[in-house]
């Protein structure tokens, strides 16, 4: 991954963060929740699994456009032979809307 790069500021409402690992809803300025964190979680399994940071960009903004719009590619084209489940639990911790993600940790820690 490339240098870590973080938002920060004082003011109300401004989104504070590291962006490699900021939820969708984060990186607009809405409310950030567990989902959220499950997301975060679903990028460290990510880069676990294949070793790669799905969403490049080369200045923080185009790393936000590919956040906001890009799908990861499946594990398989880093990693042939994973099992498919893993690639089915990552990806639904890294969907883009906050209600098709894990609602919980113990529905992830069960799935």
């Amino acid at each position: 991954m490339s240098a870590i790069t973080t938002l920060s500021c004082d003011a109300p409402g401004v989104v504070v963060g590291t962006i490699a690992f900021m939820a969708p809803e984060q990186l607009v300025g809405a409310v950030a929740d567990a989902r959220s964190d499950l997301y975060a979680l679903g990028l460290v399994l990510y880069e676990m699994v294949t070793g790669c940071y799905p969403f490049h960009g080369d200045t923080s903004s185009s790393k936000i456009a590919k956040i906001l719009t890009e799908t990861a590619a499946p594990i398989t084209r880093h990693v042939p032979g994973a099992p498919a489940e893993i690639d089915r639990i990552i990806h639904k911790c890294l969907r883009k809307a906050a209600v098709e993600r894990y609602q919980t940790a113990t529905q992830l820690l069960t799935d």
